[in-house]
């Protein structure tokens, strides 16, 4: 297995030119380093050949390079899995970030399909360590299913309960945005899964939810259009309401923490949840709306990884012009879509949604406490637009000391320190853990009994 580090380098191993499915796999990555899209698109099995032109195919890699940029390096294809079709991996230096691609190979030595990972999950870097502050041995954790209701597949998720007798507070996790698995792993780093056993290790139960992805595509193939309510409403509520019935949890305590887009949602969880929430825990939580945040994005990168003046400004323009439409409500869930022009995919529907649930907004009607907390090199949810607007959402409960904020000056999105001069998602490549003052600080404010309160 090449390390992080040796793929960075800008060099292209060898490999073993006998076997095909290494062979056919290099030669993609090859061809998509020099972008040359008719050698992509002969490598590709015959039936996705006939639908993928070469100019589609620039258009989707061009698409793509809005969050990776250019291909600058990658490490030796090894073996993913040997079934009746092969697949293989490779960790690929991106100019803006490093991902770990699978290429599954088919009939012909030809290309049946491409992946991204994070290159943690395929075992591309050093595998997850435990933190100094988790004491795995003070809890047990098992997989559960959370099913909303009868026609919504059963979403994936795992509780943690100490094994300290009596009743416990309990925390429901709550993940940001995009297909993430159970510990939010990105690059090197898994932040759910530091929060939870982090929290678990100082007496407090904690549940984190998958994503519903069987319901959202159903849900777009009915016509309707995913929303966010599809992606964290209906999975969170029914995830407090395990919670709730669980034995050893004392339903008085009972806490909603959403990281990045999931701090977003908690507050509209809250809202419809039948469930008594003791409080919200909003971290990195984006308040600004999604267009208006993914604009600030494009503009930091910019600002590290510039490309062509007129091509961003045109881009910056098309984000005001969405922004625009949405805050006058120029668009409905089954308008003609604008997000040609945008380098990412998105649904209307699901930004026409969201914009009608401001979560600071919402967060001013709520009679519960609120702990919001903000890594201050967070290049994703830029600090000071969203903090400010958080602070004035929770003007009130500021005034009642019912709302707590905690900055951190060298921590990124996923609550971990940055190591040196890195930017963007190459902020995420070293395996660093959530902070360990920042689950001190979760634990202080949740306020468990001295016997739970053990930090390493």
């Amino acid at each position: 297995m090449e390390s992080g580090k040796e793929s960075k380098e800008t060099r292209i191993q060898t490999m073993e030119e006998g076997d095909a499915a290494l062979r056919v796999s290099r030669d993609l990555l090859l061809a998509l380093q020099k972008e040359d899209f008719e050698a992509v698109r002969n490598s590709l099995f015959l039936p996705f050949r006939l639908i993928l032109s070469v100019n589609k195919l620039e258009e989707l890699w061009k698409k793509l390079q809005w969050l990776t940029g250019p291909v600058e390096s990658f490490s030796r294809v090894q073996y993913h899995k040997k079934n009746y079709f092969p697949a293989t991996k490779a960790l690929v230096n991106f100019q803006k970030v490093t991902f770990g691609l699978t290429i599954q190979t088919g009939p012909g030595n030809s290309v049946l399909g491409v992946h991204m990972h994070a290159p943690i999950v395929i075992g591309l870097t050093e595998p997850w360590s435990t933190p100094k502050y988790v004491n795995e041995a003070s809890f047990d954790e098992r997989d559960i299913k959370v099913n909303p209701f009868w026609l919504f597949p059963g979403v994936e998720a795992k509780i943690a309960v100490p094994k300290q007798g009596g009743k416990k507070p309990a925390v429901l996790i709550i993940h940001g945005s995009g297909m993430l698995d159970l510990d939010s792993s990105f690059g090197s780093q898994k932040p759910a899964k530091d929060l939870a056993y982090g929290l678990a290790s100082a007496g407090i139960v904690v549940l984190r939810i998958g994503k519903p992805l069987a319901w959202l595509i159903y849900k777009d193939f009915l016509g309707g259009g995913a929303t966010t309510d599809d992606e964290y409403l209906y999975s969170g509520k029914a995830a407090l309401e395990i919670l709730a019935k669980h034995p050893e949890v004392d339903p008085t305590k009972i806490y909603l923490l959403g990281h990045s887009m999931g701090g977003r949602f908690v507050p509209r969880i809250c809202q419809q949840s039948s469930v008594p929430v003791a409080g919200i825990i909003s971290a990195a939580g984006l308040t600004q709306l999604m267009s208006e945040g993914l604009s600030s994005q494009a503009t930091y990168l910019q600002e590290h990884f510039p490309k062509d003046q007129k091509s961003f400004e045109e881009e910056i323009a098309n984000w005001g012009d969405l922004t625009e439409g949405l805050n006058q409500g120029i668009f409905t869930r089954k308008s003609a879509s604008p997000l040609d022009s945008i380098p990412i995919p998105l649904r209307l529907s699901y930004l026409v949604h969201d914009a009608m649930y401001p979560p600071a907004e919402i967060a001013k009607s709520l009679d519960t406490r609120f702990l919001v907390l903000q890594g201050m090199k967070d290049w994703q949810v830029t600090p000071e637009e969203n903090l400010a607007l958080w602070r004035e959402g929770l003007r009130e409960h500021m005034g009642q000391g019912k709302a707590v904020f905690r900055t951190y000056p060298n921590l990124q999105h996923n609550f971990g320190q940055v190591q040196g001069s890195q930017y963007g998602m190459k902020q995420y490549d070293e395996p660093v853990h959530v902070a360990a003052e920042v689950i001190a600080d979760i634990v202080d404010w949740i306020a468990p009994s001295p016997q739970h309160m053990r930090l390493g």
